[in-house]
């Protein structure tokens, strides 16, 4: 993975440890309790409504070459890959 969006996960943590940014989903009821951009495990917090322009620019911030900057410039002729993902994260939430 490029980079992780949890909501409230030890998954923030492990990305952490191995390099991997994080970036948390804001609006769980445990937004508080796991304050983890002020620890340094993720890079921002995002509402759902942003969760697609942060993974855009995240993805596009990636060096020449990467595979994931070369799909997501392929996207820009069709439905994006950060809109999907934004798309399942919030049919996740959804279900809670």
């Amino acid at each position: 993975a490029d980079a992780v969006f949890v909501i409230t996960s030890t998954v923030a943590v492990e990305a952490a440890q191995i390099g991997k940014p994080a970036f948390r989903v804001l609006g769980s009821l445990f937004d508080e309790a796991t304050p983890f951009e002020a620890m340094g495990i993720c890079k921002a917090g995002a509402s759902m409504a942003d969760v697609s322009a942060m993974l855009s620019a995240h993805l596009l911030s990636l060096g020449e070459g990467n595979p994931s900057r070369e799909v997501l410039s392929a996207a820009d002729t069709g439905p994006r890959a950060a809109d999907a993902v934004a798309a399942q994260i919030t049919a996740l939430m959804a279900a809670e």
